[in-house]
């Protein structure tokens, strides 16, 4: 993710593979983090953050992108994410209108 308001970047790496354990509870096993599973995962991942940094961007981690920010809340119309803002919301979805079009 690119966020149009700061300079900053949030990138994931995903996997999904089959389960072929006949007892298994799902017939996939996926998963995500900010870690790269594969090689070539690892070459883009190497390119992408040495492209974003040389631009001044800051790349976050899971952690900072889910940092809730203290006393900013969402206008009365937006329930669907609850009460609190994260950095994600604010900066990547720009749900608060900083941004208008």
């Amino acid at each position: 993710m690119i966020s149009k308001l700061a300079p900053l970047i949030y990138l994931q790496h995903e996997f999904e593979v089959e389960n072929k354990d006949t007892n298994s509870m799902s017939s996939t096993l996926d998963g995500y983090d900010t870690q790269p599973y594969t090689r070539k995962q690892q070459a883009l991942d190497e390119l992408i953050k040495n492209i974003f940094t040389q631009k001044g961007y800051t790349i976050l981690s899971y952690g900072e992108l889910n940092e809730v920010i203290p006393d900013l809340s969402f206008k009365p119309q937006v329930t669907i994410f609850g009460p609190q803002v994260t950095v994600e919301y604010a900066l990547f979805f720009d749900l608060l209108d900083f941004c208008p079009e």
